[in-house]
């Protein structure tokens, strides 16, 4: 069984690189039943053997099929297909499937789909398979509470089915045949839990908490889950829990495999790096431990699933090659995953991506976090000392700075080596400098409004998007934005068109977007947005995010909540779906410009620094990065519109395939059909794309500095003048440092 971990913010220290061999497991790929095209659900049953349960290509005729522990010899178990007679299991924005394995060899389905006229809400239906293989509907009164309380299926217990809300952090025993709930159990928000016939355990980022299955009481750790639960809080949050019939414990994380005996003594098994834990094509579905330290991994991509083994490798491993440092201020998801992907082609190398923390939070930091400040600080001081990087990521650094220190290499030789038909090159200028060029960016987000209606018009100065907005307000009675995400965004993209350039950062200018701020915040409904927030315990009022990416703006025009959608196209799934609502809606998705000024945002880009002892391989690993290869690192382009136009072709066709729009959208019944992939449609985007000529930027330290006293300014409670004093203040002697 494995808990899968999620993301947490915030470190103390930057996290050390542990030294391990790479090579001490290897893979063994093993061959899965063949009408289990797609594996929905695994256990480890109470006699040791695996189960699965599978659908076909259509994703339709479920089976479960049984193993030996090894993960061989598969026979089928039961053949499920009449109990859902057209059913398909296929996971859309229509809904999706949840199903849950026991040790017991029983199962419970549920079908889930958005409920109508809620925005977030979802109604289930749930059926019970026994150990018997039969299937029966879950009791209407049990599946009527969960639907009201939105709870979701956690596993059964004897008679009891266990509900779950991970962010109440609570969870329900609910008796099968009186639906009378029997135990009601709350603990701190966990991401993630386990649930075995006699434990279940809760992972937070933090806290490792065990229950028992018998009365629901809090157990006291023992020495190997003390030492399992510092593990995990170490990892902060991005870690599996593994149980080996609660007997040794393992814990997956970015470094790798660690076992953790009955004594609590720690050991140190393999290295994610050159397996299929780090393949960005494969989703890990699942872990399992099989005989003599053995790991069965279950994958899943659109061609289906997958599963190999993971064996102690006998031969004796090499030394460990040359160390080549990647390192981005933020743990960057993209560089992680290009790191792993250039670790795989190269095993000569030893590939380390070093952050300076975990993920940037509204505020900056929290105070459990090193002030942003203080890590550049710490960055420079290493690259003084010859310890720095040899690639860096330049998103939300003061790029001017290390070009003024000469410590940027020219890049200008990779640029010339790509093809324009196979890049966009327009965008590779980004940080370009007369003929030389210090950084690469790997995508790009493009901001974009819907409708336009005068919006581009409007972008002469901050008066004039003021005086827009302003008339926009008293020719409708509709809100212009959609509350604060629309007022949010907004926000984002006036910050990097009027002050993301060095030399735009004057205190009158300053001024200008304080006042602009002030004048447009007053026209934002956030009745709804304040109750959320003081709900969910938030303070801050607006935020401008850490980059430039979509917030599905467009629904909100089809609800007819908003005249305006400002936003940013940061995937090809997002300007399918956009283009599809904008056909619906008989208007056009437009890219923001400013007279011949064609904006994008350019993201996840790389440098070389001159201290660097491996410039030759830090050229190759970012002329790799703009590959097909490389840019698979970003799956389905989660992190921005790949360069590589061959990929951005690739995942608008897989996008063009899905079901993107909703039947009710926010409280509308509207229909919205994805549009589909055209060659039209893509060379429509590719014309777009090449257009591109001038970049914003987005500098976390310097957006700190600004939004310090912005819910002060918004609320009256200090003068614009003031806080355009203080921003200013700090920003310039940043900007001198």
């Amino acid at each position: 069984m494995v808990i899968l971990g999620a993301c947490s913010r915030g470190t103390t220290q930057p996290p050390q690189i542990k030294k391990t061999n790479t090579n001490s497991y290897k893979e063994v790929s093993l061959s899965l039943p063949e009408s289990a095209k797609h594996v929905l659900a695994t256990a480890k049953t109470k006699n040791g053997k695996i189960r699965i349960f599978a659908v076909d290509k259509n994703a339709s005729h479920p089976k479960i099929f049984e193993s030996k522990a090894s993960g061989q010899s598969w026979q089928e178990v039961a053949d499920l297909s009449q109990a859902f007679t057209d059913r398909s299991f296929h996971t859309s924005e229509m809904g999706t499937t949840e199903i849950v394995l026991t040790q017991d060899n029983r199962a419970v389905i549920a079908f889930l789909k958005p409920k109508e006229n809620s925005e977030n809400g979802y109604s289930q239906e749930i059926f019970i398979m026994d150990d018997k293989n039969q299937v029966t509907p879950l009791n209407q009164t049990i599946t009527d509470r969960l639907d009201a309380e939105q709870l979701t299926i956690g596993g059964l217990i004897n008679n009891q089915l266990i509900a779950l809300d991970t962010k109440a952090g609570k969870t329900v025993s609910l008796n099968l045949q009186t639906a009378q709930v029997e135990k009601e159990k709350t603990t701190a928000p966990f991401i993630s839990t386990t649930i075995t016939q006699d434990k279940l355990y809760y992972q937070s980022s933090q806290t490792l908490e065990v229950v028992s299955a018998k009365d629901f009481e809090e157990e006291t750790l023992t020495p190997s889950l003390k030492k399992v639960e510092a593990v995990m809080a170490q990892a902060k949050g991005k870690s599996s829990l593994i149980l080996d019939d609660n007997t040794n414990y393992f814990v997956l994380t970015d470094m790798g495999m660690q076992e953790i005996n009955q004594e609590g003594k720690e050991s140190f098994l393999f290295s994610s790096k050159q397996t299929s834990l780090t393949d960005t094509g494969l989703v890990v579905t699942a872990i399992l431990t099989a005989p003599k330290k053995q790991f069965l991994v279950f994958t899943a991509s659109e061609s289906g699933s997958k599963l190999v083994k993971l064996v102690p490798n006998k031969k004796k491993t090499k030394d460990k090659g040359k160390v080549f440092k990647v390192y981005s201020l933020y743990n960057d998801d993209y560089i992680k995953q290009l790191v792993l992907v250039y670790q795989k082609a190269h095993p000569e190398l030893d590939v380390v991506h070093e952050f300076g923390i975990d993920e940037p939070t509204s505020a900056g930091t929290s105070k459990d976090q090193i002030p942003t400040s203080e890590l550049i600080k710490l960055l420079n001081t290493k690259i003084a000392n010859g310890d720095g990087p040899d690639v860096l990521m330049l998103d939300h650094l003061n790029v001017e700075a290390y070009k003024k220190q000469d410590l940027l290499v020219d890049l200008a030789d990779i640029i010339k080596q790509q093809d324009k038909d196979k890049i966009w090159t327009t965008v590779l200028g980004a940080y370009q400098d007369g003929k030389k060029y210090y950084g690469i960016p790997n995508q790009v987000s493009l901001p974009t409004v819907m409708p336009d209606s005068g919006f581009n018009q409007a972008l002469g100065s901050l008066s004039d998007v003021t005086a827009y907005v302003e008339k926009l307000a008293k020719t409708d009675s509709l809100p212009v934005y959609a509350d604060l995400s629309g007022f949010e965004q907004f926000s984002t993209i006036l910050y990097q068109i009027f002050l993301s350039q060095d030399k735009q950062l004057t205190r009158e200018n300053i001024k200008s977007y304080y006042t602009t701020l002030k004048t447009l915040y007053n026209l934002v409904d956030t009745t709804s947005d304040e109750a959320r927030r003081k709900k969910d315990k938030l303070e801050k009022l607006i935020e401008l995010r850490a980059g430039a990416f979509g917030l599905g703006l467009g629904d909100e025009l089809i609800a007819k909540e908003s005249q305006l959608a400002v936003d940013f196209q940061s995937n090809p799934k997002g300007i399918l779906q956009n283009e599809s609502i904008g056909k619906l809606l008989g208007v056009d998705l437009s890219t923001i410009n400013k007279g011949k000024a064609k904006y994008y945002v350019p993201l996840n880009t790389l440098s070389v620094l001159s201290t660097s002892k491996n410039q030759k391989i830090a050229k190759d690993f970012i002329s790799f990065s703009l590959t097909k290869k490389g840019q698979k690192a970003n799956t389905y382009s989660l992190f921005g519109i790949p360069l590589n136009k061959s990929m951005t072709k690739s995942d608008l066709k897989y996008w063009g395939r899905m079901k993107l729009g909703r039947e009710d959208p926010i409280k509308k019944n509207v229909k919205v059909d994805n549009i589909g992939y055209s060659d039209a449609f893509y060379k429509k985007w590719d014309k777009k794309i090449k257009a591109l000529n001038t970049p914003l930027f987005f500098n976390k330290l310097i957006v700190d500095f600004l939004y310090e006293d912005i819910d002060n300014i918004l609320t009256d409670q200090i003068s614009v003048d003031h806080a355009t004093d203080n921003a200013f203040s700090k920003i310039d002697l940043y900007l001198k440092e």
